[in-house]
């Protein structure tokens, strides 16, 4: 099972396509990702996807941790968040958040920020993939469910 979360107009064959208000007939459930428990059951889902999500919500933590709840052990998140130093990333004024390469540290065992901060949230990930450059508008991650 398949969860495209924010779909947008980009939505995914075979997923269920997620999205705030259902503004198009692709758009399978929806769902406000600020709420504090979404409808999902535990371990629902093989992959998650939000692309140009996070930034948008008013407690990102918290959807990463209900992304967590959802996947199944071993469950993949592909996330693409913006870059904080690239200067198109301020330009959209729905963004509550900025990211930069390191952001996920705080949830992946054996990092520094997850030594120190790891407190924030009993979440894990194993880094699969992470896709990052300085210049670029937006940072990749692939993260895998631990």
């Amino acid at each position: 099972m398949i969860l495209n979360l924010g779909c947008g107009n980009r939505p995914i064959k075979g997923a269920i396509n997620q999205d705030k208000i259902k503004h198009s007939q692709w758009v399978d459930v929806e769902l406000d990702l600020n709420t504090p428990h979404w409808l999902w059951a535990d371990n629902t889902f093989d992959v998650v996807y939000a692309l140009d999500v996070l930034e948008h919500l008013v407690d990102f933590v918290r959807a990463l941790e209900e992304c967590h709840r959802i996947l199944k052990p071993g469950g993949i998140l592909e996330l693409q968040v913006p870059n904080a130093l690239h200067p198109i990333s301020f330009r959209d004024p729905s963004h509550l958040h900025f990211f930069t390469a390191d952001s996920m540290d705080y949830f992946i065992p054996g990092t520094e920020l997850e030594r120190d901060y790891g407190f924030y949230s009993k979440m894990r990930w194993k880094l699969k993939h992470k896709v990052y450059h300085p210049n670029n508008e937006n940072i990749f991650f692939e993260l895998e469910k631990i």
